[in-house]
């Protein structure tokens, strides 16, 4: 996708000249040959959840939101298992390479990919990612699906706010519960605000460069705070891990978990303290002065 919206366009054309962008380069990324299938993956999977924050920026404006964002979140799905195992064999990796290395786990070391589970075979994985494809495509054609309501900029404002109520929502909810669930749905609505506010960064008004950056980082930690519950989950459910394995794994790395988590809480106070109408009122602001200083693409 760009990596600014055109705002010196009409709003309809700029939506529709993003989205387009956003549907050709994730239906690309799967068939780009110069790239291993582990990173065709990946960049996939990455330009979809692109996408879905830019529907959420502009859901006002999309009659058929919900449509969109269910088709490309099941077409992104056909990618997780493999993401999956690839990302376990890469923390267990780390986790063996440690320095000082996790106490307990050193005779672990050598079955990395036994615990990690077994990848899709390249045919297999070939097979999902011409079905990813071809799914981007089906979607892409349905013209009807991605008309542009007849708004104006400002509309972004409501979708900024929105994403930043359901992340600041989550947060508070996993600071009280603690529950992994609670701290994955932060992490996702997390990550798309912090996409939606690169998108808004080259405003003369808009996000600054720093808010951008920490909102990123924040996503980062809830990322790893995901990568080590969803390891942990894979192990309790492997078919023949004794369950000594599992629970010196867990002992081993609960202390990080909880140590990610107090981090995530610390920054996200931060950063998701003010009201939601206080950032909706400032990104429309910014939105109706945006030819004040806005870059064009």
């Amino acid at each position: 996708m760009r990596t600014s919206l055109l705002f010196d366009r009409p709003f309809e054309e700029a939506v529709a000249t993003k989205l387009a962008d956003g549907l050709g380069k994730a239906g690309a990324r799967a068939h780009d040959e110069d790239r291993t299938i582990e990173d065709r993956v990946h960049r996939a999977r990455v330009a979809v959840k692109e996408l879905r924050a830019f529907l959420r920026l502009v859901r006002p404006a999309l009659r058929y939101y919900r449509v969109l964002n269910v088709g490309l979140r099941d077409t992104a799905r056909r990618l997780a298992h493999h993401r999956d195992s690839v990302v376990r064999a890469q923390l267990l990796t780390e986790l063996f390479a440690s320095a000082p290395p996790l106490s307990g786990l050193g005779d672990f070391a050598g079955r990395i990919d036994e615990l990690a589970g077994p990848p899709p075979s390249p045919f297999e994985q070939e097979a999902l990612l011409d079905a990813f494809a071809r799914d981007i495509a089906a979607l892409a054609g349905n013209n009807v699906l991605w008309r542009v309501e007849n708004r104006d900029w400002t509309c972004l404002a409501d979708g900024v706010a929105l994403s930043y109520r359901a992340a600041r929502r989550y947060m508070i909810e996993a600071e009280r519960s603690g529950v992994p669930n609670d701290f994955h749905d932060w992490r996702k609505q997390v990550k798309y605000h912090a996409i939606q506010l690169a998108l808004l960064t080259p405003l003369r008004h808009g996000p600054s460069e720093q808010r951008c950056k920490s909102v990123a980082q924040l996503g980062e930690l809830l990322g790893r705070h995901h990568d080590f519950e969803a390891l942990a989950d894979h192990l309790a459910n492997a078919a023949g891990l004794e369950p000594d394995a599992v629970r010196r794994f867990n002992a081993a790395i609960d202390p990080l978990k909880t140590g990610l988590e107090r981090t995530a809480i610390r920054l996200g106070g931060m950063k998701f303290r003010q009201p939601p109408g206080k950032i909706r009122h400032a990104i429309a602001k910014a939105l109706r002065s945006r030819n004040d200083g806005a870059a064009a693409g």
